[in-house]
């Protein structure tokens, strides 16, 4: 199965990063395989640029773009969750880089790696680094 690799086009749902932590946190308490969603959104609270990239989820993938939000397509981070119509495979994430530029990425590690690999995303889309000066 070949994935569809290309920027988000419809509208952006800008959610509180309290409400997406909650939300995932409810879902890695039912099932510890969504545990580091959770740990990911925890990474960007406590990193500082949480007003910086803007969150949603889909289907329980974490959706991140930057603020302000402008108008489609977006360049997003998305981080596939165990019940993704396209999930990660078992004890990994799957993270993809999509662009509008069609410069998207796939990127698929050990779950043991996800907060390092999403920043390494963030970095590469957005240039933001978590251990960056803090705006």
């Amino acid at each position: 199965m070949t994935a569809n690799l290309r920027a988000w086009a419809g509208e952006f749902h800008d959610v509180p990063w309290t409400e997406v932590e909650q939300q995932l946190r409810v879902m890695s308490l039912r099932h510890s395989d969504f545990q580091y969603l959770s740990d990911i959104v925890d990474s960007i609270l406590l990193s500082g640029h949480d007003h910086r990239l803007a969150g949603q989820t889909s289907m329980h993938d974490l959706v991140v773009t930057t603020r302000p939000i402008l108008k489609p397509p977006y360049e997003e981070v998305v981080v596939r969750a165990p019940g993704s119509l396209e999930p990660p495979p078992a004890g990994s994430v799957m993270i993809d880089c999509l662009s509008d530029t069609g410069h998207s990425d796939r990127i698929i590690a050990p779950v043991g790696e996800a907060v390092p690999l999403f920043w390494r995303c963030v970095a590469a889309v957005f240039d933001i680094s978590p251990t960056a000066h803090r705006e």
